[in-house]
């Protein structure tokens, strides 16, 4: 009994010990992206306008997993992470999801940055992605939607992936040494990527849009009564108070009503990122952080998709409404 004893008492320490960094992991993440300001609608936007470093540093951020696998294949663990298979409809979803990011003005993380410099209405973004998520699964599977297409692939080999980080590193040792306006960026991916990517290993479902679209799942799809874990819920109050900290700090807090008008915009943008990231099986933070790493084909076409809706969306924008 007292040996009994002593293993439900480590395991119950291992827990919390695993809990607590993952809160303090997640906590510094949300620090740093508020702080670099993360945000692939901004990367893009500049981009277009001449300065690609912000979107390049995005598109780079997962690189740092990387590091996990080439040191892992030295103690024989094996890359257990999904890895799917190209289709078009990652490409549709991802579209999907990039025209409703460039509506909202805000990608996943982005989202939470802004809801935690005061602005409300991304509340209806993120209740749009919950809704979103579940309507699409509602109506594709009574539709007869074929699943069939998300089909797992082999990972690539070590060496692959050491041929790929290579010149990610480079790219960013020439910017670190050569761009010296761009060394807070910079700096801040490296810290962020590495922090993202050791928070994967600890929680895979630590992104807030995967949070969201659960927990509405188990509201709006009345067959799923499963909740999901206390733990993630506290990991999403981690990454917001990183982010709100972060914003506090900057004196960047402003307190920002929800009007009409938002409300017809952030909810349909909120709703099209969830049917977007429900096809795509995902939205930018998981396939940015997760997916490209793995050198998942689907991921890839995914974050082309999205790239692909924000550029439409924006100059929809300017050629309709701007003026």
């Amino acid at each position: 009994m007292s040996e009994t004893h002593a293993k439900f008492g480590k395991d119950i320490e291992i827990i919390v010990t695993t809990i607590t960094i993952s809160l303090l992991i997640i906590a510094v993440i949300g620090f740093i992206a508020q702080r670099i300001g993360i945000c692939l609608i901004r990367g893009v936007g500049q981009a277009l306008d001449g300065d690609s470093a912000l979107l390049l540093a995005i598109l780079l951020s997962g690189c740092w997993l990387w590091v996990y696998f080439l040191a892992t294949s030295y103690l024989g663990w094996e890359n257990s992470m999904p890895r799917y298979a190209f289709h078009p409809v990652f490409l549709l979803g991802g579209f999907i999801f990039g025209i409703g990011a460039g509506i909202n003005q805000a990608c996943s993380v982005s989202t939470m940055n802004r809801f935690t410099k005061g602005d409300l209405s991304m509340m209806l973004t993120m209740g749009g992605w919950a809704v979103g998520w579940c309507l699409w699964m509602s109506v594709s599977l009574r539709g007869g939607w074929s699943f069939e297409f998300y089909q797992t692939t082999e990972h690539f080999s070590n060496q692959t992936i050491f041929w790929f980080f290579v010149p990610a590193f480079l790219i960013t040792v020439q910017r670190l040494v050569f761009k010296p306006d761009q060394r807070r960026l910079w700096l801040g991916i490296i810290v962020f990527g590495l922090l993202a990517s050791t928070l994967f290993l600890l929680q895979p479902d630590w992104p807030p849009s995967r949070l969201i679209q659960d927990t509405g799942d188990v509201i709006f799809n009345s067959q799923n009564t499963d909740w999901p874990s206390a733990q993630r819920y506290l990991l999403l109050l981690g990454l917001t108070f990183g982010m709100w900290y972060s914003a506090i700090r900057a004196q960047q807090f402003r307190l920002q009503k929800i009007t009409i008008k938002r409300v017809f915009r952030h909810f349909p943008a909120g709703t099209l990122m969830g049917i977007g990231g429900a096809v795509a099986l995902g939205g930018n933070d998981s396939h940015l952080l997760l997916g490209l790493p793995t050198l998942s084909f689907a991921s890839m076409a995914a974050v082309v998709g999205m790239l692909s809706g924000i550029v439409v969306e924006r100059w929809v924008y300017r050629r309709y409404f701007a003026n």
